[in-house]
């Protein structure tokens, strides 16, 4: 199995331990892609704006 070969390349001492240095970092990529916004730089000053506009939360 590949995931053997590279697990003791990069020195892990199991596959389990690289199974979960690898779900770790997706996980993080996953939340970061689900609990962030990205606002491109031709549409930022509308955006703050926007944010400055909107009523504080009752």
């Amino acid at each position: 199995m590949l995931s053997i070969k590279a697990s003791a390349l990069l020195g892990f001492k199991s596959l389990t331990d690289y199974v979960v240095r690898l779900m770790d970092e997706n996980s993080t990529q996953v939340i970061l892609q689900h609990e962030s916004i990205e606002v491109k730089n031709d549409i930022w000053g509308e955006f703050l704006i926007t944010c400055d506009r909107t009523k504080a939360p009752n």
